[in-house]
């Protein structure tokens, strides 16, 4: 009798793992609750998922895949029209770097202008003129606004003046060697400003603590209070210290590279001998 139950489990596993490798070749989907033939939206979706699962299993057998398809919002590549730029004569292309000397020096502390004076000659696009020759002054303003860990000002010029009174609006930013936003500084962090006195009422406090283990019976309430005082006010000193920013500080005669931050076209201005 136990044989005989033993051959009959057998023979049901072997029927579900047909019915289960007879599922996965299947390019139908199998639903738990069949479509009514009244309902033609049900019998619609359920052609349209057998389709899209029989064309792709890949995508049948991820329930996450197969699920995120209705919302996903597939959008056709834009198409973005080249435009054949003119006067290359007179033209220096958005991208190009300048470089600089420091005129003025910076310090973050506060906003403010600064000047520069640029250090290499910069040439038209096609090379063929000289637009903004060496001596060519800047002028810019900069930011104050500085937090913990950063090392860099933020510098926005905006007027160029060659040496022959051409004006140019640049509207561009510093940039580093590699071209990172913002121009280095030195830091000064204000460590003494922001926890000296902090540091110093806690030695303070450790003395006279010193003093609390050391003292007789008379005199430990009154060295416990003063102990106590002094924590508290160092724990006040620290909160009104510990938000002091950081200040930058920019020498003159410090190297610069401003990024130019759209084309600027020299080509109205009548008194530059053109090469075209």
């Amino acid at each position: 009798m136990e044989l005989m139950m033993q051959q009959e489990a057998f023979r049901l596993m072997q029927e579900k793992q047909k019915e289960a490798q007879a599922r996965i070749a299947s390019h139908q989907l199998i639903y738990d609750t069949p479509a009514s033939p009244s309902d033609p939206q049900n019998i619609t979706s359920l052609n349209m998922g057998a389709t899209t699962m029989g064309n792709n299993p890949l995508l049948g057998a991820n329930k996450e895949t197969k699920d995120a398809l209705p919302q996903a919002n597939i959008q056709a590549p834009v198409k973005v029209p080249a435009v054949q730029m003119t006067e290359l004569h007179g033209l220096i292309t958005q991208g190009t770097i300048i470089s600089g000397l420091m005129e003025t020096a910076i310090s973050s502390g506060l906003p403010g202008m600064t000047r520069a004076i640029v250090s290499e000659d910069v040439y038209s696009f096609d090379k063929a003129n000289l637009l903004i020759p060496t001596g060519s002054s800047l002028v810019g303003q900069y930011r104050s606004a500085v937090t913990q860990g950063q090392n860099r000002v933020f510098i926005v010029w905006d007027r160029l003046i060659r040496p022959d009174g051409v004006s140019i609006n640049i509207a561009s930013s510093g940039v580093d060697n590699l071209g990172r936003s913002g121009t280095e500084g030195v830091v000064d962090t204000h460590f003494w400003d922001r926890f000296g006195a902090s540091v110093l009422l806690s030695v303070i406090d450790a003395g006279a603590q010193v003093a609390v283990q050391s003292a007789n019976d008379s005199n430990t309430n009154i060295a416990l209070n003063t102990g106590n005082g002094l924590s508290r006010s160092s724990e006040i000193a620290l909160e009104n210290s510990i938000n002091i920013p950081p200040t930058i500080h920019i020498d003159q005669g410090e190297r610069i590279k401003i990024i130019v931050g759209h084309d600027l076209d020299f080509s109205t201005v009548e008194n530059i001998a053109w090469h075209e």
